[in-house]
């Protein structure tokens, strides 16, 4: 099964300094395809 994203501080929490509490609200950032410049 594939992963299914779950926004940046979703995601990488355990990494960060903060703990969190409560609801994250995410707007399913970040996974943006990086394309290359012309």
């Amino acid at each position: 099964m594939a992963h299914q994203w779950r926004g940046v501080i979703a995601e990488y929490a355990d990494r960060l300094p903060a703990s969190i509490t409560g609801t994250v609200v995410t707007l399913r950032e970040g996974g943006t395809p990086l394309i290359p410049a012309e």
